[in-house]
């Protein structure tokens, strides 16, 4: 039953109190204070509240606080938002392994002019301060950890909430009680929580607290020293008594919406705040940046500039005409380089502030289709300087290119790296995705032109000689393996509320998922392209590279149709044609569908043999890798470094905010110039 109840302990020498329900509603002040008046025993406090009014929260904290009595605090489930606040007044917090604690940064509506908008946000501050102070407290814990953990959202189990010091004691877990939450309130409510609870539409003030005074609210900040000039307090402010308003099905929609945006915000004050932190900026530049509204990249740009005193100089003033595709960014632009802007910004591109958070991507984009001479395909182009960036932990990236970049200090970028997720290269995500370059292939990026590679068509004859002759003038016969970029492209969506996210993880997402649909798209096409004017020509099709019929093994059905997988005698004839042309190194291996793989695994190398063709990943001491690129029954054995796979600087982006507008939803195509070749073909065998 909700409410605030009071009965004497079984030994009659303690009370035990029961706080249930939502703060402000189901549990008040002076509720607390009709149940307490007069008393001075020890308290046994089993607490289960998801929250609700922050400052009513604050005075039950501050009563709970001064009670003469000793407290023990029991957490009998669930003590989230403002009843977090009021655990914290237990002089023992007892949390049994099957509860959660859960502290954020306290949140609010409100409906009014300007000046009503800035006092609510200037009060939401002073409750969150007043908050955090009362973690810090209790915990021991500093201002800024304490923030760092409101800031996420935190959800503490028992034993993490001893180990920050949020609790003194965890108990053996109990049933968790069934309460209703209101929807949309939380944005990460533990799975273990969301099979239990009812979600119900939420309660809110009748009117808004915005019109508290600021004198008053000194006085919260110092609790729990504030003593009963706290309820005081809490009876000047207009609005706080509260009364529980249904809303309408059609507010449902606009509070999950309302979640994810207040969600985001937290994402953006963590990452401002670790980057302060990291600079040596402090805590308090970190508020004027989160309470201006300051976006991150702005953010980066600024503490950049402080600490180095670099002044920034226009990408297009810095162009290179250096070969190798890069605009001449440097390692703070190339760490704030953030797709998502640029996405934000043509998916609404009459909102003047996206567009000015998108100054960096935008003004990439154009010096990078000035640099390369090649018309945009899209809305925007990724620059190759982020195409092939290395940021340490995400392997190759530029190598060869330019020097490594070092995240170590904050002059060479290392303040400006979210401390959670480093993004990483473009062209190295796409690429560790390719089966193709598992088994070994070349990777050449940031192209600008049209490349040659030359390569032996015919070697040196060989003359015996008499003493003092020469030999017989012998010609080498050089080929050409050319290299054109041809564009492949991939589609996706994305949904608007997954647009508005501004943490480096969905920045990361973006960049893996971008990447996964491109090398997806390459790797099919390099197996089985026929070739032709607009795409490369696959191995299967090209000139050179031979053939092995498999028969005699395992037959199986694939899509209705029965193919054959062969026999060991069949692949070590394949491994002949390769060496026939002087082409066998230890290189080599195999490559198969899980059709193929499973074949092998279960057929004998002979009738007189104890041992599986496929055993141990080796096919006859050769490496065999899976890729279910390989259609049907194919099998594919070479020499994988024989291959070249480029990659031209750039990458264009399209954005089409109109095709999905109905749900939300915006069409994101990826287009990027790239081409392959095989500088031997006889050095491959197709098992077919």
């Amino acid at each position: 039953m909700s409410g605030i109840t009071i009965k004497a302990a079984a030994e009659g020498t303690a009370l035990e109190l029961a706080m249930i329900g939502e703060v402000g509603w189901d549990i008040s002040a002076s509720m607390l204070q009709r149940e307490l008046v007069g008393r001075t025993e020890d308290l046994t406090i089993n607490l289960f509240s998801y929250g609700g009014d922050a400052i009513e929260g604050l005075a039950i904290y501050s009563m709970l606080a001064r009670y003469p009595g000793k407290k023990r605090m029991v957490i009998d489930g669930v003590a989230a938002s403002a009843a977090s606040v009021i655990a914290m007044a237990g002089d023992e917090i007892v949390m049994p392994e099957s509860s959660f604690l859960m502290i954020h940064e306290a949140w609010g509506l409100a409906i009014g002019g300007s000046n009503d908008l800035r006092q609510q946000a200037d009060l939401i501050d002073r409750i969150s301060t007043s908050y955090r102070q009362a973690y810090s407290a209790r915990s021991g814990m500093s201002d800024e950890d304490v923030a760092s953990l409101m800031a996420a959202e935190s959800w503490l189990t028992a034993a993490e909430a001893v180990e920050f010091g949020f609790a003194t004691e965890a108990a053996p877990a109990r049933e968790i009680r069934s309460a209703a939450v209101p929807r949309g309130r939380f944005a990460k409510v533990p799975q273990a929580l969301v099979q239990l609870v009812e979600f119900v539409e939420p309660s809110r003030p009748r009117a808004q607290v915005a019109t508290a005074k600021a004198e008053d609210l000194k006085l919260l900040v110092t609790a729990p020293a504030a003593d009963a000039k706290a309820d005081a307090i809490h009876s000047l402010i207009p609005g706080t008594q509260t009364e529980p308003v249904p809303m309408t099905i059609h507010n449902t929609e606009a509070a999950d919406r309302e979640a994810a945006a207040i969600q985001s915000e937290r994402d953006r004050a963590r990452t401002i705040r670790n980057m302060c932190e990291q600079s040596g900026a402090g805590n308090e530049k970190a508020n004027e940046y989160i309470n201006s509204g300051a976006e991150i990249g702005k953010v980066r740009e600024e503490l950049f500039a402080l600490v180095t005193g670099k002044e920034k100089r226009s990408i297009s003033s810095r162009l290179q005409d250096s070969g190798d595709g890069l605009l001449g960014m440097n390692d703070q632009e190339v760490k704030s380089y953030n797709i998502l802007n640029a996405i934000r910004h043509f998916s609404d591109p009459t909102d003047v502030r996206l567009r000015e958070a998108a100054g960096l991507e935008l003004e990439a984009s154009a010096a990078a289709v000035k640099q390369s001479g090649r018309e945009l395909q899209g809305s925007f182009r990724i620059p190759a300087d982020v195409m092939v960036a290395q940021i340490p932990g995400m392997g190759a990236g530029r190598r060869g290119i330019r020097a490594d970049q070092s995240a170590g200090s904050f002059t060479s970028g290392g303040a400006l790296i979210d401390t959670d997720l480093l993004v990483g290269s473009m062209i190295e995500l796409i690429y560790n995705r390719l089966s193709i370059t598992a088994a070994g292939a070349t990777v050449l990026s940031g192209l600008v032109g049209d490349i040659d590679i030359p390569k032996e068509t015919s070697g040196p004859t060989h003359y015996w000689v008499g003493e003092g002759q020469a030999p017989d003038a012998s010609e080498i016969l050089v080929g050409q393996l050319s290299l054109t970029p041809k564009t492949v492209g991939a589609k996706t969506v994305l949904t608007r509320r997954f647009i508005s996210q501004t943490s480096f993880s969905s920045e990361a997402w973006v960049r893996s998922h971008l990447s996964r649909k491109l090398a997806v798209g390459i790797d099919k096409d390099f197996l089985y392209s026929p070739g032709g004017q607009k795409r490369p020509l696959g191995l299967r099709f090209t000139d050179g590279v031979k053939t092995e019929t498999l028969s005699g093994g395992q037959s199986k059905t694939i899509d209705g149709t029965s193919y054959n997988f062969g026999t060991f005698l069949n692949l070590v004839e394949m491994e002949t044609k390769v060496s026939l042309a002087n082409l066998d190194v230890p290189s080599m291996a195999y490559m198969m569908n899980a059709h193929a793989r499973g074949a092998y695994k279960t057929t004998l190398e002979n009738a007189q043999s104890d041992f599986y063709i496929l055993r141990s990943n080796e096919i006859n001491g050769y490496p065999a890798l899976t890729s279910n690129q390989l259609a049907f029954n194919n099998t594919l054995f070479g020499d994988m470094s024989q291959v070249l796979l480029a990659f031209w600087s750039g990458q264009d982006i399209g954005v089409n905010p109109y095709k999905y507008q109905d749900s939300g939803s915006v069409e994101i195509s990826i287009l990027q110039d790239c081409d392959f070749g095989v500088r031997y073909p006889e050095a491959f065998v197709w098992g077919i």
